[in-house]
């Protein structure tokens, strides 16, 4: 895929100030002919390792925009099973599915994605688009074109690898409510090219709350590496936690620095 901003004409111009991954697939049928069903499922498993937060994602069904958010605590492997519209796939010959990471990746990070469609193949690539605010708050003729970046797998047995650079950053946690409010504001425009359910929105907004204000456990660390960490989360995180939250996780963090200056003592 040449331009891979042909495809997402409404999504992408409203995504572009965040951080996303692009995962484009091309459409075959392996006997040539269309899906008889009206539905289509793709099986779909996201594998994630050494990346702490949340992942949003967001696809196009025909008319309607379908979301989800995905808690990584720590290493794990989401299943997803998404009923797509048969006929859309087979007119449009691919299907998009955008993510939008809110966390940090560690530098050895990896991100797989396993999937499958019943009697069509599947040709897969991804993209990362990290944005760029410089155009916008410097007054000159220079102009920033910001593109997406093809990530090139690792091809590891059995599912293909991919590493995300540092070159890629991960949003801020906070930014997920612009996210929250940028869907709701599209929720009640009765546009004719897109659907979005408020029921979904709400569903989205009690899971924003709930995997936030989740306190990490504390990790087998006898370094400082740990006090750091969770100083950058807690600064990452103080605009939208409540003043007893703050405290809780300081508490914490004196109590590990406490206990292992005890080992040390």
């Amino acid at each position: 895929m040449r331009d891979p901003n042909y495809c997402s004409p409404w999504l992408f111009p409203n995504l572009e100030s965040f951080s996303h991954l692009l995962l484009y697939l091309k459409i075959k049928s392996k006997n040539r002919l269309a899906p008889n069903n009206e539905t289509i499922n793709l099986d779909l498993d996201i594998i994630t390792h050494n990346f702490e937060g949340l992942l949003f994602y967001i696809y196009n069904n025909s008319k309607l925009y379908l979301f989800d958010l995905l808690n990584i605590p720590h290493d794990c492997t989401h299943h997803r099973m998404l009923s797509l519209s048969s006929k859309y796939l087979i007119n449009h010959g691919y299907f998009c599915f955008f993510i939008i990471p809110f966390g940090y990746f560690k530098p050895k990070n990896e991100i797989k994605f396993s999937m499958e469609i019943e009697g069509l193949e599947l040709i897969k690539q991804l993209f990362g688009w990290s944005p760029s605010f410089l155009y916008k708050n410097v007054k000159s003729i220079i102009k920033i074109n910001n593109s997406y970046q093809e990530i090139i797998p690792e091809f590891k047995f059995p599912i293909p690898s991919y590493h995300i650079s540092s070159w890629f950053k991960s949003n801020h946690t906070s930014l997920i409510f612009s996210l929250i409010n940028l869907l709701t504001t599209f929720e009640p425009m009765g546009s004719a090219r897109f659907d979005i359910n408020a029921s979904d929105i709400k569903l989205l907004i009690d899971k924003t709350n709930e995997y936030l204000f989740e306190i990490s456990e504390e990790e087998e660390d006898t370094t400082l590496s740990y006090i750091v960490n969770e100083l950058k989360r807690l600064r990452n995180n103080v605009k939208i936690l409540s003043k007893v939250k703050i405290i809780n996780w300081i508490d914490d963090i004196i109590k590990y620095y406490s206990t292992n200056l005890n080992k040390v003592s």
